[in-house]
């Protein structure tokens, strides 16, 4: 199984998402574009007709949280998803993601599709993994609620660093090829400092990175939802 996970600030979101993920599942991994999309079990929405970019941007429209995606051809079982409204409440991070049949040359085929798709989605940091279907996900997910809490421990076989994340990535990694703007890094021998990385959660509260770029920060002070944490101090219900 390949899985591609995608990150990106809402504000760096294109008007036309939909089309431009489908044009990029196309381009390098035709037999995984979706046939069905919904918010809810079962899916519903056909991506058949006579514009599937349009019926797909629709259905993000009207989706609250996640669009759930299924389909592919020639006997590919692909499930992905794209992030549809979210409450206000919500951090300012995005994710999207894709798990499909592994390319029969990784190696060619993932260096193509991971900054594609990053590309089309506005994103700053996408990873790519390669696994057994049974296998524990080896990369966890990055920005739960929307909360970006930093790049992972453990250096993921693919990573294309774009936009906020291009610059230090480039000193990172100077030996890392630029691809589609950013920096595409397979399995480096080192990773990245440790100030960026996700750090220990032995509290609970999902404490972000000490270094994160701007506008990336959960900015908690700034929003209001149903519960809100702060590290070392009870959760908070607002009032009113």
């Amino acid at each position: 199984m390949l899985t591609v996970d995608v990150y990106a600030r809402r504000k760096d979101r294109p008007d036309d998402l939909a089309a431009r993920w489908l044009a990029a599942l196309r381009e390098h991994r035709p037999d995984a574009v979706p046939d069905v999309c919904g918010d809810v079990e079962p899916l519903r929405t056909r991506l058949d007709g006579d514009d599937p970019s349009a019926t797909l941007a629709e259905a993000l429209d009207r989706a609250d949280g996640l669009l759930f995606t299924r389909g592919g051809c020639r006997g590919a079982r692909v499930e992905g998803h794209l992030s549809a409204r979210q409450p206000a409440w919500w951090g300012p991070v995005e994710a999207h993601g894709l798990r499909l049949p592994r390319p029969t040359t990784p190696d060619d085929d993932v260096p193509r599709l991971l900054p594609a798709l990053a590309v089309a989605a506005g994103a700053s940091v996408a990873v790519g993994e390669v696994r057994e279907d049974d296998a524990p996900r080896p990369t966890p997910h990055l920005a739960a609620l929307g909360r970006w809490r930093g790049l992972p421990v453990v250096a993921p076989r693919w990573t294309w660093f774009g936009r906020a994340y291009a610059a230090p990535a480039r000193r990172w990694f100077i030996d890392a090829p630029e691809v589609a703007g950013g920096v595409l890094v397979h399995d480096p021998p080192s990773w990245v400092p440790a100030a960026w990385q996700v750090p220990p959660d032995p509290t609970g509260v999902s404490p972000q990175a000490r270094r994160v770029p701007w506008g990336w920060r959960d900015v908690w002070w700034l929003r209001t939802g149903p519960r809100r944490t702060r590290p070392g101090r009870d959760p908070v219900t607002p009032s009113g």
